[in-house]
Formats: C-alpha cells, sequence, structure tokens
C-alpha cells in the first residue's frame, strides 16, 4: 500500500505520512468530497441543451419587430437589436452597460482561473520536489545503512580468518617445537660416548633455540601487519562517515535555503493556509506543516502564526468554562483583548464578565455585615472584595461607599507589631468647649512580655493636608503603665479640623506603629 499523495510506502497501522506529513483519512475524505463533486456535475444537463431550451423559452416570449433591421442578438435575451438601438426592446437592457459587465465578469473569471490554476501548480511542484527529495535522502540513507552493513560484516569475517590464522600458525609452531625436541632426545640417547654427547646435545639446543626466535619473530610480524590492517580499516571507516556527515549536512543545508526561499516567495499563502489549519482546529496536521519552515530565519515570519494559535486554543479554553466562572472568564478575555485588541468580542465578553465578577466581590464584602461575630481575618477578606470590586468598576458609587464603610470597620481590629498593637475610631470634630478639634478614639494593648507606659504625647497624626500635629488633651485613663495583655483605651484631641489620614504611636522600647484611615 502507498501514500496517496507522495506514494512512499504505507503500513496499515500508519495514521499519518512518515514523509509528507498528510492525514490518510483527511485526504481520503478530501478525495471522496472532490468524487461526488464530480458526480454532482455530470448528472446535470450539458450547457448545449441549457442553451436550447433558453433560446426556445426566448423565442416563445420575444415581442414581434422587424427582421430586416436587425443588427446582432441582445446579449441578455438574444432577442434580435434593432440597427442603431440603445436598448432592447425585449427584457430593455442597455446594450453598452451590459457588454461592459459581461466583459468584467468574463475578465475576474478568468483571472480567478488563473490565479487558482497556478496556485495548483505550484503546490503540486513543491509536493512533487519534496517527495522527491525525500525518496532520495530515503535511497540514499538505505545505501548508506546496506554498505556500512556489508563493511562490517566484510570486517568481522577478516578478523575471523586472521584469528584462525593465527590459532593455525601458533599450532604448528608448537607441533615444529615438539618434534624438535624430540629428535633432539633421540639423538643424545644413541651417543656412543660421554666425550660427543655435550657437542652434540649443544649443537641441537642452538638450532633449536634458533628455529624458536624465528618463528617468535614471524608471529609478531604478522601480529603488528594485523594491528596496522585494523588500525588502517577504522580510519578509511572513520574518515569515510565524517564524509557521509558533511554531505548530510549540505544536503540540509540546501533543503532549508530552498525552503526559505519558497515562504518568502508564497508568504502571505502559506500563512493564510496555516492559520485556516488553526480555525479548523485541526492542530496535528498544523504542527506537521509548520514544522519545516521553522528555520532560524524564518522565525519572525512564523510569530504572528504561533500567537494566532494561541489566542485560538485560549479561546476554545474560555468556550470549555462554564458562565458562572467569572473571575477565570475575566482573566482569559483580558488576555485576548491584549493579544487582539481590535477584537469587538474580546471586548464585550470582557465586560461582560468584568461586570459580573465585580457585583459578586460587591455581595462577598457585603456578607461580612450580616454575621454576628466578626474576626481580624474575615474582615482583611472582605477588604480586599471591597477593594477588588472598586478596581473593576471604578465608577460605581455604592462599591466606593461599602469600601470606605469597611476600612472604617477595620481600624476596630488591633494591629502592630510583637509589641503593641492599636486600634482607633474617629470621632469626628468637636464642639463646645474643645470645638474645632479632631477627635479620636483609640485603644492601646500590650502583646509583648514587659511594662509598657503609655503616653498621650507618643501619638501623632497627620492630615490630609499632609501636615503633622501633636496630641493637645486626652482622657486621663488613656495614660496608663500596661502590664502584658492589659489594653489602655480613651479619646485625644488634635487642635485642626484636617481629617485625619494615618495616625502614628511611638514608644522607645517598643517601636512605632501606625494605622491608615480611609
Amino acid at each position: 500500500m502507498e501514500c496517496p499523495k507522495c506514494g512512499y510506502e504505507r503500513n496499515a497501522s500508519d495514521t499519518d505520512c512518515p514523509l509528507c506529513g498528510i492525514n490518510y483519512v483527511y485526504y481520503d475524505n478530501l478525495q471522496a468530497e472532490k468524487e461526488s463533486l464530480k458526480q454532482r456535475a455530470k448528472k446535470q444537463q450539458p450547457p448545449e441543451v441549457i442553451k436550447e431550451q433558453e433560446t426556445i423559452t426566448v423565442e416563445k416570449h420575444k415581442i414581434p419587430g422587424p427582421e430586416k433591421e436587425a443588427a446582432g442578438k441582445c446579449p441578455k435575451c438574444e432577442y434580435p437589436r434593432p440597427a442603431g438601438a440603445v436598448e432592447c426592446p425585449n427584457c430593455r437592457v442597455i446594450y453598452i452597460n451590459y457588454e461592459e459587465f459581461l466583459a468584467k465578469q468574463a475578465a475576474k473569471e478568468k483571472a480567478r482561473k488563473d490565479a487558482e490554476k497556478k496556485r495548483f501548480a505550484e503546490e503540486k511542484a513543491r509536493i512533487q520536489k519534496e517527495a522527491e527529495k525525500a525518496i532520495t535522502e530515503e535511497r540514499l540513507k538505505r545505501e548508506r545503512s546496506i554498505e556500512e552493513t556489508a563493511i562490517k560484516k566484510q570486517e568481522a569475517e577478516e578478523a575471523e580468518k586472521n584469528r584462525k590464522k593465527e590459532e593455525e600458525e601458533e599450532r604448528r609452531n608448537k607441533a615444529a617445537e615438539k618434534e624438535t625436541l624430540k629428535r633432539e632426545k633421540e639423538e643424545v640417547a644413541q651417543a656412543p660416548g660421554e666425550t660427543d654427547a655435550p657437542v652434540l646435545s649443544t649443537g641441537m639446543g642452538f638450532f633449536a633455540k634458533n628455529k624458536v626466535v624465528s618463528i617468535l619473530l614471524a608471529v609478531v610480524v604478522v601480529a603488528s601487519l594485523i594491528v596496522s590492517y585494523k588500525m588502517y580499516s577504522n580510519y578509511t571507516a572513520q574518515k569515510k562517515y565524517i564524509a557521509e556527515q558533511e554531505e548530510i549536512k549540505r544536503i540540509q543545508a540546501e533543503k532549508r535555503k530552498q525552503i526559505t526561499q519558497e515562504f518568502l516567495t508564497n508568504k502571505d499563502s502559506i500563512i493564510s493556509y496555516l492559520k485556516s489549519l488553526i480555525d479548523q482546529r485541526n492542530f496535528v496536521f498544523y504542527k506537521k506543516e509548520i514544522r519545516q519552515y521553522e528555520i532560524p530565519s524564518l522565525e519572525q515570519y512564523l510569530i504572528p502564526v504561533k500567537s494566532y494559535l494561541d489566542e485560538i486554543k485560549l479561546y476554545d479554553s474560555a468556550q470549555e468554562l462554564p458562565a458562572r466562572e467569572y473571575e477565570k472568564n475575566y482573566s482569559i478575555y483580558t488576555r485576548l483583548s491584549q493579544m487582539n485588541p481590535g477584537s469587538k468580542l474580546y471586548k464585550k465578553k470582557r465586560g461582560y464578565y468584568q461586570t459580573r465578577l465585580a457585583k459578586k466581590r460587591y455581595n462577598e464584602a457585603s456578607a461580612y455585615f450580616n454575621k454576628k461575630k466578626h474576626a481580624l481575618v474575615e474582615i482583611e477578606s472582605a477588604v480586599a472584595a471591597a477593594n477588588e470590586a472598586v478596581e473593576l468598576n471604578k465608577g460605581s458609587k455604592k462599591y466606593r461607599a461599602l469600601q470606605h464603610k469597611l476600612l472604617r470597620e477595620e481600624l476596630l481590629f488591633f494591629k502592630g507589631n510583637e509589641l503593641v498593637q492599636m486600634a482607633v475610631r474617629d470621632a469626628g470634630v468637636t464642639r463646645g468647649s474643645t470645638g474645632g478639634q479632631r477627635k479620636l478614639y483609640v485603644w492601646i494593648k500590650n502583646v509583648g512580655s514587659g511594662t509598657l507606659y503609655v503616653n498621650p504625647d507618643y501619638f501623632i497624626m497627620v492630615g490630609t493636608n499632609k501636615k503633622k500635629y501633636s496630641c493637645n488633651h486626652w482622657d486621663r485613663k488613656i495614660v496608663k503603665n500596661l502590664q502584658p495583655g492589659e489594653k489602655a483605651k480613651g479619646y485625644i484631641w488634635f487642635y485642626t479640623k484636617t481629617r485625619p489620614q494615618q495616625l502614628f504611636f511611638s514608644h522607645n522600647s517598643a517601636g512605632e506603629i501606625s494605622r491608615v484611615f480611609p
């Protein structure tokens, strides 16, 4: 079985072609659709029959006129055209206007067909070139593999042959040595006297020793030749491998160069094609198509395509979310609006979920006041929700009023450092003997392990006018030596009508703490 596009060998378990990368199911469906269109066109009536029927219909309904004055036929209804007439007496069409219209339509149709024919020819040529290159590369790869296998086999055979030869030579040398020793013993045994024995023995021993040395030298020479041959074979194979790798790199560089030229020539059409695959959500085929253009010199042109892919995937993730997930939807459409600022859909969706999320945070903050018992963690959570609601809907006075109310409520909870904490409430501008002064009610708590002395001089108020004010009047009960865990509370006055922005409590040993007013 072969690939229907490039003709590469196709396995029964493959879903995509390993050479050209097409999806077999997608390609088969496309071919089936084309065949269906051809069959439907064959069932329709031939153009000659349709033209004959139209002519018969015109002849039945045409208005009789003088045949002698005919100067051709009407381009629309084919009624005889009177000489010098401006419009058709049958269908009332203006001859000049309709002829110009037909000429424009014909030119437009011709241009469309030419462009389509050119596009199909370029695509066909590109696919054919890629298929030919891929087939050539595959053939070269297989030939190299076969050649390498043959070389390895030949080297193994030669190594085995040399090993057997060495073993045979060693066996012969041992047999010759044994035979020599045997003869030497026999000659020594047959010697008639003691005087000649040493001479004969010495001569035979010298002869045997020289022969053994010669054999050993021959073995060393043969071994050195074998080693030299192996080194030469390895060097040749390595040199051949390096040459093959350089050839592969050259072919790949040439292929990348050709792909780059092709992309730059048809940049707009290729980018449109890749985006159309993204619109179809055919991400698998898109990855295979864009992979061939992922070359460093083309990365800048692929950035919009990859950004569009991220945008579509992010939009699809938003479609899978329930509408009640206001925070996640708002986050996604905010990112989509940043990716595509000109999209009215993203802007509308972002505004919708922004309003819903602001209302949800407002309700969460409002729920704080419905609880009987309040804790610091709860008020901080409610303040955070109110701040987010105001940030999402800055024009809402209702949200700002709730934020202000919660911030004032938060001032009633103790906050500070590991030694001293403070809570505060703004009592407004006083009247009477202390009229015109800003009055604050404060709580001081000793959370350390030692005694804490509270003095009104430790309080400094910063007004909304950025000026600092010292305490000029106070309750007596605010002046106190606090033991660990004890509290002191009371009013303190500042000689100003300015609303407070921040209140500081600075102590020599406990350090400085402050509370900020809304």
